[in-house]
């Protein structure tokens, strides 16, 4: 089988397939099966061996929803079990006739439908001791973890990248310490309102689990001197949540992108420190085509949301002249020059949405004068008293790029007039919708 042949093969394998590992399945196989050298490399998986380790498992577990009536997760624990103690004693099991140490195929456990208390729980990451996720619910004998439990959890996952517990409260700061001590592989890390997590503890589990490229965190009290070392201890970040933590400042904002220079997705809400200058930053570092910026009333419903296409920001008392200045367009050669001689690369903007700013004639000439290389323009929550639709009519023509062009007048509503539409078509050849 050349390459190509695998590929293809590979992408035929059903999804459910995913959650066990056929690499793994392998090794055990050669194991245990005696080749001589010549013939290893045109050994095959065959169908019976795929069904063998992954679809008689998969099919028995994926009937959780009516476990309490089906009882398949204490038909698939025993499968595990017993296969379990065979590698552990195989002369007192002979009888088992198994070649297959099933736990160690397991990838992906999602133990979120389920009803199993704490000890059926260790039993089964016994026998599964190279799970790479964890998913675990609310099942009211654990809807609170302690550190005492947590320990016993994550001592139990030396291979663990991502653990994610729904509905789950842990109210000990130290309880997550068990994960910077067990759980060396891990790769995102996800602290909801409900899960406490000392800030020493962070800086204990971003200091030791080299692998992080995710880091969502919600309403937590960290301040910068727990922020700032913890984002520079992870450099391979390619994801970024900070919802509501309202005691990070401007300069924790400011560092991100020096600190986590690989990411490509960053969402910050709910934080009052969101700055034009911090505006800029992401915009500098995504490199956008899009940009849908919003004026906000309340600085703490501030945000701003980013990855590799676009770029969402709701803004207090932002600078707009600032924001347009930054995305001045090639045809200004002094200020092209200026870029060059500071070595600032030039970020040209297809795309802009303007949601409730107070734009006027001269405003509004001027973002077409700077980013005139546009495709797309939205304005919405247009006053009319300070933009008339005769100057819409009068500045847009500018942009000769324009293909999509929208405007929505919020005081008082007015829409566009079929004859305000014909003028523009006629001023704006290049326009293809209004």
């Amino acid at each position: 089988m050349d390459n190509d042949d695998l590929i293809k093969e590979t992408n035929l394998i059903p999804i459910s397939h995913l959650a066990f590992s056929i690499p793994l399945i392998l090794a055990n196989i050669f194991s245990c099966v005696p080749l001589e050298k010549y013939i290893v490399p045109c050994c095959l998986v065959s169908r019976w061996w795929n069904q063998l380790a992954t679809e008689r498992l998969w099919y028995r577990f994926q009937g959780l929803k009516n476990d309490t009536k089906t009882g398949s997760f204490a038909k698939f624990l025993k499968i595990l079990q017993q296969s379990h103690l065979y590698f552990e004693d195989p002369i007192k099991y002979v009888d088992k006739r198994s070649i297959h140490n099933y736990g160690t195929y397991v990838k992906i456990l999602d133990l979120e439908k389920l009803k199993i208390n704490q000890e059926i729980l260790l039993d089964t990451l016994d026998c599964c001791p190279r799970i790479e996720q964890l998913i675990i619910g609310g099942h009211r004998e654990y809807r609170v973890l302690n550190s005492e439990q947590m320990n016993n959890i994550a001592k139990r996952l030396p291979e663990l990248r991502l653990f994610k517990f729904n509905e789950i409260e842990i109210n000990e700061t130290s309880a997550l310490g068990a994960i910077a001590e067990n759980c060396l592989l891990l790769e995102e890390l996800i602290l909801k309102r409900d899960i406490l997590c000392d800030g020493k503890v962070l800086l204990e589990i971003t200091k030791n689990c080299k692998r992080l490229i995710k880091l969502d965190i919600q309403e937590k009290y960290y301040e910068d001197e727990i922020m700032l070392p913890c984002l520079s201890n992870c450099p391979n970040l390619t994801f970024l949540r900070i919802h509501q933590c309202i005691a990070i400042s401007e300069l924790l904002l400011l560092s991100i992108y020096k600190s986590c220079p690989k990411l490509t997705n960053v969402t910050i809400t709910n934080v009052s420190e969101i700055t034009t200058e911090f505006v800029i930053e992401t915009f500098k570092h995504f490199k956008a085509k899009t940009l849908i910026i919003q004026n906000t009333e309340r600085s703490l419903e501030s945000e701003v949301q980013a990855d590799g296409q676009s770029i969402t920001v709701c803004l207090y008392d932002g600078d707009l002249g600032r924001i347009i200045n930054y995305f001045r367009s090639n045809d200004d050669d002094e200020y092209v020059e200026y870029k060059m001689s500071n070595n600032k690369e030039q970020h040209i903007l297809k795309e802009l949405t303007l949601i409730d700013f107070p734009l006027n004639k001269t405003i509004l000439g001027i973002i077409c004068d700077v980013i005139n290389q546009l495709s797309k323009l939205e304005l919405s929550g247009i006053e009319k008293q300070k933009l008339s639709k005769s100057d819409v009519l009068e500045v847009i023509p500018k942009l000769k790029n324009l293909r999509h062009f929208s405007i929505r007048f919020s005081h008082p509503p007015e829409p566009l007039l079929e004859e305000d539409r014909n003028q523009l078509f006629q001023k704006c050849s290049q326009l293809e919708s209004i």
